[in-house]
């Protein structure tokens, strides 16, 4: 082997290290997520889904511990406020 194969292999060795490391770093250090969920009711459904957007405002404006933790929610001190948007997107069926 050349010498220069070996630099190189231990160069790139150290950069997968660091990767690796400031990676799990970052990950224990800043849990930040946002999630987005776009959803296109059928005919009729849209009184269903702000009734149901409406509910789960109300559960968190009354910090219901045991309603989050029923649907899997184990710490909502961070959830923030469910709100409703358009995207402009549209889709025709013919």
């Amino acid at each position: 082997m050349h010498p220069i194969f070996f630099k190189n292999k231990v160069v790139i060795s150290v950069l997968i290290l660091l990767g690796f490391g400031t990676g799990i770093y970052l990950d224990t250090t800043l849990k930040n997520y946002t999630h987005e969920i776009i959803v296109s009711p059928n005919i009729g459904g849209t009184n269903y889904l702000y009734s149901k957007i409406d509910f789960l405002s109300s559960k968190l404006k009354e910090q219901d511990k045991s309603f989050f933790k029923s649907i899997g929610i184990k710490d909502f001190s961070n959830v923030g406020i469910i709100k409703i948007g358009s995207t402009g997107f549209s889709h025709k069926t013919q």
